[in-house]
This record gives structure tokens, sequence and C-alpha cells, in this order.
């Protein structure tokens, strides 16, 4: 169903400013296809109840991101 994406799409990775190494992307959707919002919307769905749940029971707390 999700793997139309073709072979010869690649990515580099980067760390610290400094490329370390390719990837090659063998699943997933092109950008601009247009079943990415539906299937970032169904992803994304069940991370959402989850945090509204822990918000109502006053479990939430801030976590700190560290660039």
């Amino acid at each position: 169903f999700v793997k139309r994406t073709p072979a010869f799409q690649s990515t580099s990775l980067v760390c610290r400013q400094s490329e370390i190494g390719q990837m090659r992307i063998n699943k997933g959707l092109l950008q601009g296809d247009s079943l990415s919002p539906l299937l970032f919307l169904l992803a994304l769905e069940p991370l959402s109840r989850r945090q509204v749940r822990t918000i109502a029971d006053g479990q939430h707390r801030m976590q700190p991101i560290d660039f």
C-alpha cells in the first residue's frame, strides 16, 4: 500500500553540521503525495488522545528539549 517510493531516493545524515553518511529510502511516500496528510493524521491521532488523557489526569510534565 505505501511502497511506492522509488529505489533511487536517498538522504544525507548530518550530525553537528557535518555529513556523516548517506541513507537509502526504501519505503514511504514522496513529498506532495495526496495520501501524506491523511496518513499523518491517522498516525498522530492516538498520540493526541493520549496527551489529552494525560493532561486531564494531571500527570502531564513539561520535558525540556536539549539541542
